[in-house]
């Protein structure tokens, strides 16, 4: 791998990727504090349907906070900064299981921020994402690799 010692990276390498991963941390935990995100399986506070805009808008409003709610095969829901709601729709896929989806969600709607893209954008990127990786049985085992997490970035900005 080109480090010299095996198994160790150089200090300025080390450096650097300590560097990314501070500020990918901060990041996430300005995120948290702007947006509040739910599934839907995880609170009795959703309204029954969970993706009924005037409900969901009224929930953030009594939390004080943004809201992103995801809706398994639904898709996801968009509380914005004025209240308006946004629907977004997950691809269409034969689910094989679930676990990790929401994780997965976060994970990509998280990278579609870093990277600069609007939260509509995000939120369709989460959805995207999570629809791949419900195609496979596990949890990790389930994630895209590296080159069709690409490929599906690539088709969500070019739809964007």
């Amino acid at each position: 791998c080109g480090t010299g010692v095996e198994g160790k990276r150089p200090p300025r390498r080390e450096a650097e990727r300590a560097a990314r991963l501070a500020e990918a941390y901060r990041f996430l935990r300005d995120v948290e504090h702007k947006i509040q995100v739910v599934q839907q399986r995880q609170t009795q506070r959703l309204p029954h349907d969970a993706a009924d805009p005037a409900a969901l808008a009224e929930m953030a409003a009594g939390l004080g906070t943004r809201l992103l709610v995801t809706l398994g095969a639904r898709g996801a829901a968009l509380v914005g900064e004025s209240g308006d709601v946004h629907l977004v729709s997950a691809p269409r896929v034969e689910a094989v299981d679930t676990t990790g989806a929401g994780d997965a969600f976060v994970g990509a709607f998280a990278f579609g921020l870093a990277s600069g893209w609007d939260e509509a954008d995000a939120v369709r990127l989460g959805c995207a994402i999570a629809a791949e990786l419900v195609l496979r049985p596990g949890t990790q085992s389930s994630f895209p690799d590296p080159a069709r997490c690409q490929a599906i970035v690539e088709e969500v900005r070019a739809a964007g």
